[in-house]
């Protein structure tokens, strides 16, 4: 761990952005991909939606841990407010967006708002 670590977990707290949804790996089988679009390559799979979303919390830190170690801006959170948008969703990354899906498929929402 380095001195970065706790100055990292507190910039990992502020209101980014976080997509998540369900994309389907095989016949019957799906992952939760959740990401960070202000943070580039702030991305994970998980293999339920609670999975996804711890998994983002830790590299989040780990991300902002390494652009502070290596003296890099950290980007901000967007100033939008995420929580007011409709999911987006699709079955895989190769299928088109449908134009609604059950709740539970896709949340846009802020890290402190709980809607799963």
């Amino acid at each position: 761990m380095s001195k970065n670590r706790k100055r990292a977990e507190e910039l990992a707290g502020k209101l980014y952005t976080r997509i998540v949804f369900r994309d389907k790996v095989d016949e019957d089988e799906y992952a939760y991909i959740a990401l960070n679009p202000e943070l580039e390559g702030c991305i994970v799979q998980g293999d339920t939606l609670e999975e996804a979303k711890a998994y983002l919390d830790e590299v989040r830190i780990d991300l902002i841990e390494h652009l502070l170690d290596y003296e890099l801006i950290v980007p901000e959170p967007s100033d939008n407010d995420m929580s007011i948008l409709e999911p987006i969703v699709a079955e895989s990354l190769n299928d088109e967006v449908p134009t609604s899906q059950p709740e539970d498929r896709v949340r846009r929402i802020h890290p402190q708002i709980e809607t799963a």
